[in-house]
């Protein structure tokens, strides 16, 4: 968590945020959104935990990546819409 927090370490964040994102390969996707708010969920909660002991940067890190769950979850809901 300390090397993702250090300022000049923006390659490495960019490399982590790929990493999560592409470690979850191939899955069933949920016309709910339920799996996609749950991950979400997870890594808000994790950006707490980190902006609390001081890592901004991390905290940033860990919200962009629930950001993009929850933009997941958000278009699959309303792709889900659009077929009924």
């Amino acid at each position: 968590m300390k090397e993702l927090n250090k300022l000049d370490n923006e390659e490495l964040r960019k490399g982590y945020y790929l990493g999560f994102i592409n470690q979850r390969g191939v899955h069933f996707v949920d016309p709910e959104g339920k799996e996609e708010l749950k991950l979400a969920n997870d890594f808000y909660n994790r950006a707490k935990s980190a902006e609390s002991k001081g890592f901004s940067r991390y905290s940033s890190l860990m919200k962009k990546i629930g950001d993009r769950y929850k933009k997941e979850a958000n278009k699959n809901m309303e792709e889900m819409k659009q077929l009924l």
